[in-house]
């Protein structure tokens, strides 16, 4: 079972100019790619463009690795000449977590801790860059797993939403406003994404400018949301009062004291599409709702919304 889950994807290695400290010489680095030095020229005036392709996973961090080491940047990312598919792995609300975990575990032979963290994270436990067929037969054996929830992407045409993973100064907040504003691409108040829609080349290009322990970007089509009711229009109304009792469970009176402060949960688990069109549907019936992404920390100061 181990080994029907794992990666068979080629990837890419990408290389940009040397820093001025850089170890290595041209025609040592041109050498270890398998490169004429003019070869390597060309290719570093075309930086967008990779240097090498159709790698295994090991060869490709091993040569990110070296160049690395030697002062020389390089990224690697999956190989755009072949086709891939990117799985997302989520618990549903109801799933007996610690068993759901342990099964895991097992199956990718890691450490239950390190399954569970991502597994929780936003946007799930991602098996990123497969083959679409062993990604078709890693579905179809994670699908029989109960509490389990299988999603899958095309990378090259996901759009991906960056969030912000802890509260951050005000300083930071203007950090991160600057080194994204090249990218034009806008906020939203309604789910809180700091930069959304951004294509897989573009996300990757965004990420390397910002700090891994602030911000995070997720894949639009592995968010899950939760919609909290904040605030209602006037007083809650009879009927109105029996339409949330009935769709949340709680007591009709509990409408009365409802707050930013104080929400109530009234869906879980909504798609992104889906709790967009939600929030603008309970605006009309005079409900004020705010959005928030699993696996995300609860209470973050985001002066976006």
């Amino acid at each position: 079972m181990t080994a029907s889950l794992r990666s068979e994807a080629s990837y890419a290695l990408y290389l940009g100019p040397p820093a001025s400290a850089a170890v290595a010489p041209h025609a040592l680095v041109a050498c270890q790619l398998g490169l004429d030095a003019d070869s390597l020229h060309r290719h570093l005036a075309a930086p967008a463009s990779p240097v090498l392709q159709a790698l295994s996973e090991a060869e490709a961090t091993r040569l990110l690795r070296l160049l690395q080491a030697t002062g020389w940047p390089a990224s690697i990312r999956p190989d755009p000449t072949n086709p891939t598919t990117d799985l997302s792995l989520q618990p549903a609300i109801w799933a007996d977590s610690p068993r759901l975990v342990r099964r895991l575990a097992l199956l990718f032979d890691q450490d239950s801790a390190t399954v569970q963290a991502a597994l929780y994270r936003p946007g799930g436990l991602v098996l990123a860059a497969r083959d679409p067929r062993r990604a078709l037969l890693t579905e179809a054996a994670l699908r029989p797993l109960r509490g389990l929830t299988v999603v899958t992407s095309d990378p090259q045409t996901a759009l991906h939403d960056l969030y912000p993973i802890r509260s951050l100064s005000q300083r930071a907040w203007a950090d991160i406003a600057r080194l994204l504003h090249p990218f034009g691409m806008p906020a939203c108040g309604i789910t809180g994404a700091l930069a959304e829609g951004l294509s897989t080349a573009l996300r990757d290009r965004a990420l390397a400018r910002l700090d891994p322990t602030e911000v995070i970007a997720v894949n639009r089509a592995f968010q899950r949301f939760e919609l909290h009711l904040v605030g209602v229009t006037g007083w809650v109304g009879s009927e109105l009062a029996d339409f949330l009792a009935l769709r949340t469970g709680q007591p009709r009176a509990r409408f009365e004291v409802v707050s930013p402060a104080d929400p109530v949960v009234l869906d879980t688990a909504l798609t992104h599409g889906v709790a967009r069109q939600f929030c603008a549907d309970y605006a009309t019936i005079g409900l004020f709702t705010r959005l928030h992404l699993r696996g995300l920390p609860r209470n973050l100061d985001n002066p976006i919304r």
